[in-house]
């Protein structure tokens, strides 16, 4: 027998485990409105696309020339630190400075340059430049994987089975970094 459900609906809390933390979920009823409490790491993940600099508006999807437009922004916002930077510590540009970041995620002047190790000193040192070297980076390997997604979605469309041939790398969890992200600098 199936019963008729009578009066209204309630939300109950719920409670979960997430990586052995403890947290909850609660709704709570005011009227005939409920609120939701999101928890920190919700808040982070919702906080995270505006903290990569990328515009967008919430509850609306992010394009890829979003991606694509906060990537440039964040590369001229770097390159005219650093440029400043060097222009301020009488560190020449040339040879052009090429800067990339090791396995701890350092930042490193790649190859040979005579101000190497000043340069790295000064990178790594100034409040914020990192982290923005760091961001850039991230938004670099975004927007390649991204790429290589829309060239394998093509693909599909017309042969799926060649596709996943083609691009089965992409389904690999061990894929190897097939090319780190470095700026180049040359003082202009």
């Amino acid at each position: 027998m199936i019963e008729s459900i009578h009066g209204g609906y309630s939300v109950q809390g719920m409670e979960y485990t997430r990586q052995g933390r403890a947290g909850s979920f609660n709704t709570q009823p005011s009227d005939s409105t409920y609120s939701v409490d999101i928890s920190d790491s919700g808040k982070l993940v919702s906080a995270f696309f505006s903290q990569m600099g990328v515009e967008y508006t919430p509850g609306q999807a992010i394009s890829l020339q979003d991606l694509k437009n906060a990537l440039e922004n964040s590369k001229e916002d770097v390159s005219d630190t650093v440029n400043s930077l060097l222009l301020e510590n009488d560190i020449s540009p040339h040879p052009p400075i090429e800067l990339t970041t090791d396995q701890k995620g350092v930042i490193r002047v790649k190859g040979k340059h005579p101000q190497k190790s000043e340069i790295e000193k000064l990178v790594n040192e100034t409040p914020g430049l990192a982290n923005d070297f760091r961001k850039t980076s991230a938004l670099s390997s975004l927007v390649r994987e991204a790429d290589k997604y829309n060239e394998f979605a093509k693909a599909y469309e017309q042969d799926p089975y060649a596709a996943v041939a083609k691009y089965s790398h992409m389904f690999s969890r061990f894929q190897a970094q097939d090319k780190e992200f470095s700026m180049t600098f040359d003082g202009g």
